[in-house]
């Protein structure tokens, strides 16, 4: 009998409990899991300050500063959405994060460390591409010194002919062009 149980992503040791949870979170200390007036749901422990899921229904999303990570699925599916503003203080982007939003046309990002790219379509990670806007677009032009295409970035892409990949991505992610 259980009072509490550590549970990790993954993990398999409690009946399987955990083996396809993409969101658990560390609640000791100072940690809170709070929504906010905009419909984001944010993490917040110690200096990080991640938005795990977006409830809102704006058209243009504008993540709030302060915001270090955009996690895995945020807004995943959300066919809403048709531009995102990504603050300075982004540092990380989840898989799937922006993964099958149709409607998406292009992100506007003032962070150094996830800049975009092919006019606004491309979203990347340091040398990763991690999210694609596909609305309207049918040919992309993946930039030169990128290394890798995450998870499920073009993933139901249905008007997409074309992606220019670069002689330097080595590593294309599951699901990258899956539709």
């Amino acid at each position: 009998n259980y009072s509490s149980l550590d549970i990790v992503a993954g993990e398999t040791t409690h009946g399987y409990i955990a083996e396809y949870a993409d969101r658990i979170y560390d609640m000791t200390g100072d940690a809170t899991l709070t929504e906010d007036e905009d419909g984001f749901v944010l993490y917040t422990k110690g200096n990080v300050c991640e938005v795990v899921e977006y409830k809102g229904d704006a058209t243009d999303v504008v993540i709030p500063d302060g915001i270090t990570a955009i996690n895995s699925r945020t807004f995943y599916d959300n066919d809403a959405i048709r531009m995102v503003f990504i603050p300075a203080s982004a540092k990380s982007i989840g898989d799937y994060a922006f993964s099958c939003c149709k409607n998406l046309s292009q992100f506007i990002s003032y962070s150094e460390s996830c800049p975009t790219a092919d006019d606004g379509n491309l979203l990347m990670c340091g040398t990763e591409v991690v999210a694609f806007a596909p609305a309207g677009v049918t040919e992309c032009v993946i930039p030169n010194g990128a290394t890798g295409i995450r998870n499920a970035v073009f993933e139901s892409c249905l008007n997409l002919i074309s992606v220019k990949i670069p002689d330097g991505v080595t590593t294309i992610g599951d699901s990258a062009f899956g539709g």
